[in-house]
C-alpha cells in the first residue's frame, strides 16, 4: 500500500467517528466501543501490527487513561457539589461584582475560569457549563462555550501533560516542544474566541453590539494566549494555561479586587445594590 493510502487510512477513524456522532447520533459510550473495534481492525489488518503488540497497547491505553478519567470524575463531583449546596449561584453573582456586563462575566467564566481549571488539571465543562446556564446562556451555547473557551490552548492544558507525553515519544525536550505549541495556540485561541458571540445569540444579554462582543472576545483570547506564551518562556508549559486563565480573570475585573469582597453574604449585598 502506498504512503498516501496509509495516510488516508490513518485519518479514517476521525471520519468514521464523526459520521457516527453527527449522522447517527451515537452516544459517547457507543463511540468509544466502535472506535476501539475500528482501531483494532486498522492496526491488525491494514497496518499489519502483531496482535500481541496491539493487545499490550490497548492495556497500556487503559492504564494511561485512568488518571484522566479520575480528573473528569473530580470535575463532575465538584459540579454536583456546587449545585447541591447552592454555591454555583453565589459564585455567579460574585463574578458579576467585578465586571460591567453579563457578556464580560461569560468571558471570565469560559476563557478565564475554563483555562485556569484545565491548566490545573481539573476538567472545566462540568463547572463552566452549569455556571453559564445559570447566567442565562442557552443550553447549546453553555455546552459549546465551556469547551471552546480552553480548546485553543488544549495542548498546553492539563499541567502540560500532553506535551510531556509527546516529549517521551519523540525524545525532544519539553521546552523545545512547548514553545512552538504556545505560538501555534495563539491563532487557535483567537479562532475559538471569534465564535463566542455566535453561541450567545438568543441568550440573555445587556444589549452589547455584536462588533463590541467580537472585539472583547478576540481581546480576551489574545490576552490568555499571550500570557500563556510568556509563561512557557519563563516557567515552562506546566503553569501556562492556569496563569493565562488567571490573567484573564483579573484583567476583566472592572475596578480591581476590592470590588469582589470575599464574604459569605457579599453576593447578597451586590444583588441588593444592583
Amino acid at each position: 500500500m502506498t504512503d498516501t493510502g496509509l495516510f488516508l487510512w490513518s485519518w479514517s477513524p476521525v471520519l468514521v467517528l464523526t459520521l457516527l456522532a453527527v449522522g447517527f447520533k451515537q452516544s459517547a459510550l457507543s463511540l468509544s466501543v466502535y472506535g476501539a473495534l475500528y482501531s483494532l481492525f486498522l492496526a491488525v489488518w491494514v497496518f499489519h501490527t502483531p496482535i500481541g503488540v496491539t493487545v499490550l497497547a490497548a492495556v497500556d491505553g487503559v492504564f494511561t487513561t485512568l488518571p484522566l478519567l479520575l480528573v473528569i470524575f473530580a470535575g463532575i463531583l465538584l459540579s454536583q457539589l456546587l449545585m447541591a449546596t447552592g454555591s454555583l449561584t453565589r459564585i455567579l453573582n460574585w463574578f458579576m461584582q467585578g465586571v460591567t456586563s453579563s457578556f464580560l462575566r461569560n468571558l471570565r467564566i469560559t476563557i478565564g475560569v475554563g483555562n485556569f481549571m484545565e491548566g490545573a488539571s481539573v476538567i472545566a465543562e462540568p463547572v463552566a457549563a452549569p455556571m453559564l446556564r445559570a447566567g442565562g446562556v442557552l443550553p447549546v451555547g453553555s455546552a459549546a462555550l465551556s469547551i471552546i473557551g480552553y480548546a485553543g490552548m488544549m495542548t498546553l492544558e492539563l499541567s502540560g501533560m500532553i506535551i510531556a507525553v509527546h516529549s517521551l515519544i519523540t525524545g525532544l525536550s519539553i521546552q523545545a516542544l512547548a514553545i512552538p505549541v504556545a505560538w501555534l495556540s495563539i491563532p487557535a485561541t483567537l479562532m475559538m474566541a471569534a465564535g463566542f458571540p455566535f453561541f450567545l445569540k438568543g441568550s440573555e444579554d445587556d444589549g452589547m453590539e455584536f462588533g463590541h462582543q467580537l472585539l472583547l472576545s478576540l481581546g480576551s483570547g489574545l490576552i490568555v494566549s499571550g500570557i500563556a506564551l510568556a509563561t512557557v518562556y519563563l516557567a515552562g508549559p506546566s503553569l501556562s494555561g492556569m496563569i493565562g486563565g488567571l490573567g484573564v480573570v483579573l484583567i476583566l475585573i472592572r475596578m480591581g479586587l476590592r470590588n469582589m469582597a470575599v464574604s459569605r453574604h457579599g453576593w447578597i449585598c451586590h444583588r441588593l445594590h444592583s
